[in-house]
C-alpha cells in the first residue's frame, strides 16, 4: 500500500496501518527540528519502504548496496538510506529476529525507539538535501552517523561516558556511541556551524578529534589532568 503525507511517502503492507499512522505523527512533530539544523527551508519527500521481515530487508540491503550475495547484514542492521533517496526500513513487528529483540511487555518503550530510528534515517536523507543545495559532497561515516543519533535523540536519558579512541570513533562503523557523544561536544561546545563545516570536510573533521580526544574525555568523564 501507499500513503502519502505531508513529508514523506510510505509504501508498507496492509497489516502495517496502525503503525503506519503513528509514524506518520511523530515525523510531522519532529521533522521541522532537523530542517532548521541544517537551515534548509526546501522541503522533499522521500519514500519510506516499511520491510515486513528481516530475511527480505536483508535481501534488500545486499541488493541495493551491491554486496556480495553472501555477505551476512548484521543482527542490529534495520535500516537504509539508500542514496539519499530512500528509505528501507524493517517493520517493528519482525524485531523478534534482530538483536533489538524484546518482550511484548516493553512493547510501547522499544516503539518510541523505533520512531526514533526514523528520524535517524531522515536525518541522513535530509543531510544528503543540504550537500546537494550547498555544492558539498557528502560523506558516509562518523559525522554523518553522529548527527542522526544526535537529532534523532536516540540516547536521550543515557550516561554519557566517553570511553573511545580517536581511531574507533573515525573508523569503526560499530562505534555509534562515540560518534553521537564527539558530535554532542562539538555542537555544543563550538556550535552547529563549526559542525556543519566539519561534517562535509572529513580530513578537517578528523584533525580536530585527534587533537581534541583528551578534551572530550574530561568533558565527560569529569577527569582532571596534571
Amino acid at each position: 500500500m501507499i500513503k502519502e503525507t505531508k513529508n514523506v511517502i510510505f509504501e508498507y503492507s496492509l497489516k502495517e496501518e496502525e503503525l503506519i499512522n503513528e509514524l506518520s505523527e511523530y515525523i510531522d512533530e519532529h521533522i521541522d527540528a532537523v530542517y532548521d539544523f541544517f537551515n534548509l527551508k526546501e522541503r522533499r519527500k522521500t519514500t519510506i519502504h516499511i520491510i515486513d521481515t528481516k530475511e527480505e530487508f536483508d535481501r534488500k540491503y545486499i541488493e541495493l548496496t551491491k554486496k556480495d550475495k553472501d555477505y551476512k547484514c548484521p543482527s542490529w542492521l534495520v535500516g537504509l538510506c539508500h542514496s539519499g533517496t530512500e528509505i528501507y526500513y524493517l517493520s517493528i513487528n519482525d524485531y523478534k529476529n534482530t538483536s533489538h529483540k524484546f518482550d511484548d511487555s516493553d512493547y510501547e518503550y522499544n516503539l518510541i525507539l523505533f520512531k526514533k530510528t526514523i528520524i535517524h534515517e531522515l536525518v541522513h536523507f535530509i543531510n544528503h538535501i543540504y550537500s546537494e543545495v550547498n555544492k558539498t559532497h557528502y560523506t558516509e561515516g562518523f559525522l554523518a552517523e553522529g548527527i542522526a543519533q544526535y537529532l534523532s535523540n536516540q540516547y536521550e536519558g543515557k550516561k554519557d561516558n566517553f570511553n573511545y579512541t580517536s581511531d574507533e570513533i573515525i573508523n569503526d562503523p560499530s562505534c555509534y556511541g562515540g560518534r553521537y557523544l564527539v558530535t554532542k561536544y562539538i555542537i555544543e561546545e563550538y556550535g552547529k556551524d563549526i559542525y556543519l563545516n566539519f561534517l562535509h570536510n572529513q580530513d578537517k573533521a578528523k584533525t580536530f578529534i585527534e587533537n581534541n580526544i583528551n578534551s572530550m574525555e574530561e568533558s565527560y568523564n569529569n577527569i582532571k589532568r596534571r
